[in-house]
Order: C-alpha cells, then structure tokens, then sequence
C-alpha cells in the first residue's frame, strides 16, 4: 500500500468541464531524476499550486510532483515568523539541467 501525500488539482477548461490533475509529493531522490518547474511559498499547498499556474508557462499541463522545502531565511525575515507559510518547490519528468 502507497501512503504517499497526492495534492488534487481542479480545473475548468472553456467548455465548463471540470479537470481533474493528481500530483504526489517526492522524495528526495526522486527529485534528483526530474526537472525542477520553480518554487513558491505561501500559506499552503493551493496557494502555493496557484502562484505556479500564474507563473511558470503551462504549469498546469507539466506539473507530475512537488516537495516541501525549508523556507529560505531571507523570506522568513520578509513574510515575519508570525506567519504559517510553506515552500514548495514543483517537477516535471525530463532531463536536469
């Protein structure tokens, strides 16, 4: 049995239906065979799924993974440690540059 964390994705496209996309958390060696897509940090896993569909070009269509990361101290110092924030730094299948 796979208890690995999946993150659920939800869409419409222009036709109205609704698309579904699964992406799974990964591990440390398995991000060493994938293309990192970029990374974000914000309040939680949508957020965070969202700012990468605003920002990186078809996101939505190469996403297949994300990790959550350590928070680098420079954002920590910006968004204050007040604030419940995460990293998440997303993959795609392909080559490693």
């Amino acid at each position: 049995m796979n208890n690995r964390n999946t993150y659920t994705i939800k869409r419409e496209n222009l036709k109205g239906e609704t698309i579904e996309k699964i992406i799974k958390e990964l591990s440390e060696d398995e991000c060493k065979s994938r293309k990192l897509l970029g990374s974000s940090f914000g309040i939680n896993i949508g957020h965070c799924v969202f700012m990468g569909s605003k920002y990186c070009e078809k996101f939505l269509e190469r996403v297949e993974g994300y990790r959550i990361v350590q928070l680098h101290e420079d954002i920590v110092k910006q968004i204050g440690r007040h604030q419940n924030s995460i990293g998440v730094e997303f993959y795609e299948k392909g080559e490693v540059s």
